[in-house]
């Protein structure tokens, strides 16, 4: 049996994602896809736009044979954590032989592969360029590919770009993690952030558009089978705009010493000063991110760390691996992979949440913390798995 694993958003699920399952289940000789999705907390650091089970749906809708939940403490963190716990899903599952994933750029895996294996195991020269980037001024990421850049003789332009950036996580993870998975990369297609890119358009310009009132526009841009599940969930208020939970992050920080604020993050780069002395001048969550971000940090950066102490992650509580896997659908011909990954996974697989509430305390409490920026929300966390075949999607 031959599985491709995917690690993914999907916050929605748009044609440029479904064209990539294909793509990739074609370069596998996949019998099965399995996604492994972030949840209530988005790796960009907000909360998602559409609710986990809405995006399994669509995920499902859209060529995904089995979709599981990335626990939330590995999902809003920087890439290597979110890398790391997205490998660690696929892998704990027993039965996935392949991870492919996008990079922005045809003919570049080669270099992005030297990279991962740089940083797993950094020279001197590397280790030398990286500390001379720091004691610039540079934030870690932009040091860390200045430093690549100069150590292996690439342009440091390949490493600013997000997928590109993923890539070497994963690759890192997989010898990091002993995984025997091979990786598949796929060429993303269309510009990210352009929206009369005649590719595809990316899921945040469609965000945008939905909440711009160009809904039927958006919609054209997802698969046909997952174009209604998005239009009932915006009929439905069922959303989670930008913003929404802006008061949230503001009361939640005004109740936390800068003691507290720090333990948020492992970095001493001065975020949590910034952060805590930004904060009462702040009237929004991204005036706040606009008072801190800087040279230092990427605004990204700053909402996953106001994220983290939002949902109270601190750093030391964060679990080194991901404890256990919470099925949010399948289709019902991947029932043959299901029993496979009943047989052979090395995680407690969760199809009903309630069996492993303590481990998935944190999650439950993510979920209902989304829930407070939807105008209309019903408790999904302890719904069954969304079965693609037997209901209506």
């Amino acid at each position: 049996m031959r599985v491709c694993g995917v690690i993914a958003e999907y916050d929605p699920f748009h044609r440029g994602h479904a064209w990539h399952l294909a793509r990739a289940r074609e370069a596998c000789g996949a019998d099965y896809v399995v996604c492994v999705l972030s949840t209530a907390f988005t790796q960009r650091g907000a909360p998602s736009f559409f609710a986990a089970r809405d995006r399994a749906r669509m995920a499902l809708a859209g060529g995904a044979d089995a979709v599981f939940a990335l626990p939330v403490t590995f999902s809003v963190m920087e890439a290597d954590r979110f890398a790391a716990g997205g490998v660690q899903a696929l892998d704990g599952l027993g039965v996935v032989t392949h991870l492919s994933f996008g990079c922005e750029d045809s003919g570049v895996f080669d270099l992005l592969r030297g990279c991962a294996e740089m940083l797993r195991q950094p020279s001197e020269a590397f280790e030398r360029h990286l500390t001379e980037k720091l004691q610039s001024g540079l934030s870690f990421p932009r040091a860390q590919a200045q430093a690549l850049s100069e150590t292996l003789g690439i342009s440091p332009d390949i490493l600013q770009k997000p997928n590109n950036i993923l890539a070497v996580a994963y690759l890192k993870q997989l010898p990091a993690l002993d995984s025997p998975m091979i990786p598949v990369p796929v060429q993303r297609m269309g510009r990210r952030d352009d929206p009369d890119t005649e590719g595809f358009l990316s899921s945040s310009v469609l965000r945008e558009r939905f909440l711009n009132g160009q809904t039927g526009q958006a919609l054209q841009q997802l698969p046909e089978a997952c174009a209604p599940i998005a239009d009932d969930c915006l009929k439905a208020r069922a959303v989670c705009p930008p913003g929404a939970l802006s008061q949230a992050y503001l009361y939640r920080l005004a109740m936390m010493d800068l003691k507290t604020l720090a333990r948020y993050t492992t970095q001493r780069n001065g975020l949590p000063e910034r952060v805590y002395k930004c904060a009462p001048r702040a009237g929004s969550l991204e005036e706040l991110v606009g008072m801190a971000a800087g040279p230092l940090d990427t605004r990204a950066g700053v909402r996953r760390f106001l994220s983290q102490a939002l949902l109270d992650l601190p750093r030391e509580t964060l679990p080194a691996r991901v404890p256990c896997v919470r099925l949010l659908g399948f289709r019902e011909e991947a029932r043959p992979l299901l029993a496979a990954i009943k047989r052979r996974s090395t995680l407690p697989v969760a199809a009903k949440p309630a069996d492993y509430a303590s481990l998935l305390q944190t999650d439950a409490r993510a979920e209902r913390i989304r829930a407070l920026g939807c105008e209309s929300a019903v408790p999904l966390f302890q719904q069954s798995p969304v079965i693609f075949g037997r209901e209506t999607l």
